[in-house]
């Protein structure tokens, strides 16, 4: 199944998803992922995370799929929101997915200016070209990526590729392995 992009001439697809861009409902496909909780402290609740794409279908997919989760989903269009939400939750954010390439600057542009301002913040970074077309264009380097801290995920991806990798990442572990 497909995921048509409304407001952008692309398709995204997303095998567990199905989007009816007309009625903007998600359905959600039958998928093995469970739902997960992260273990919650007495001084922290549950971990938060901030979506990062220009393409506001891609953030309703992301977010949906954020739902099978005990996390706290924020969402952000570009670099000035991105810099505001790190501003306004100074308790902190645990996770950034963010897309490479947006329209207002890079992904590792916005994280280089929000790390500032949350040094702990753990990356996934997303995109539709692979690994090398980014390091070839100067847009993401595979020597900025840093297993368990700062990871690459290449579009399209399942929803359990997906969650495999936030778990992975909240945990500290690289590549969703453990």
């Amino acid at each position: 199944m497909g995921v048509d992009a409304c407001l952008t001439s692309h398709k995204v697809y997303y095998v567990n998803f199905e989007i009816d861009c007309a009625l903007r409902t998600v359905h959600h496909a039958p998928s093995n992922a469970e739902t997960r909780a992260y273990p919650d402290t007495e001084s922290m609740g549950a971990p938060t995370i901030l979506l990062l794409d220009d393409d506001p279908t891609v953030r309703l997919v992301l977010h949906t799929m954020l739902e099978r989760r005990d996390v706290e989903v924020l969402e952000s269009e570009g670099e000035k929101s991105a810099v505001a939400q790190c501003e306004q939750h100074p308790a902190g954010i645990d996770l950034l997915v963010a897309d490479v390439v947006l329209r207002d600057n890079t992904g590792p542009g916005v994280v280089r200016r929000v790390k500032y301002l949350q040094p702990h913040l753990r990356i996934l970074f997303i995109s539709s070209f692979t690994i090398n077309e980014l390091d070839e264009n100067g847009l993401l380097e595979a020597r900025d990526l840093l297993p368990g801290s700062v990871e690459f995920l290449a579009k399209p991806f399942t929803s359990d590729e997906f969650l495999e990798r936030v778990d992975g990442l909240l945990r500290g572990r690289p590549n969703g392995s453990g």
